[in-house]
């Protein structure tokens, strides 16, 4: 599993590893899957080939602040793979620090429940069912800011 769509180095580990016929699930934000912008939530990636991604990379839906979505991310993972080796979490500064919120209170909180409330739920559900299998490997993958941005105070 990779964590997730939006972030471009995770959707590119996704496709890297799909390509070497590893079975994969990605991440997608569940509001752009629900109006159909990107492919079928649980099912294979369709127009796979004309977009030239790698057929079989699975992606599934997830609610960043939801407590709810994590625990629906571990179980579509389960039912699609029946046990689920390793997950990467993505995070990149970058596109964290890019904001289209004019309000900067309201920007804070937007990005404490997507980016710090978010992952943290999903790292307690993966981390939960690592352990009731036995086995499993969270690996957090985090890109800095670029040398020479300096973000506001």
């Amino acid at each position: 599993m990779v964590c997730d769509k939006s972030v471009p180095f995770a959707s590119a580990l996704a496709v890297s590893l799909r390509a070497k016929d590893h079975s994969v699930a990605l991440l997608v934000d569940a509001v752009e899957a629900a109006r159909g912008e990107g492919p079928s939530s649980v099912g294979t990636h369709s127009g796979a080939q004309a977009a030239g991604v790698p057929t079989g990379l699975r992606e599934i839906p997830w609610n960043r602040p939801s407590a709810l979505s994590a625990q629906t991310v571990s179980l579509a993972l389960r039912n699609a793979f029946r046990s689920l080796d390793q997950a990467v979490l993505a995070f990149d500064a970058a596109s964290v620090a890019v904001s289209e919120e004019t309000d900067e209170r309201m920007r804070l909180i937007a990005v404490s429940d997507s980016y710090i409330r978010g992952y943290l739920l999903l790292a307690h559900e993966l981390s939960d069912l690592f352990i009731r299998q036995g086995r499993g490997r969270l690996t957090f993958a985090v890109r800095g800011l670029p040398s020479g941005f300096r973000p506001r105070e």
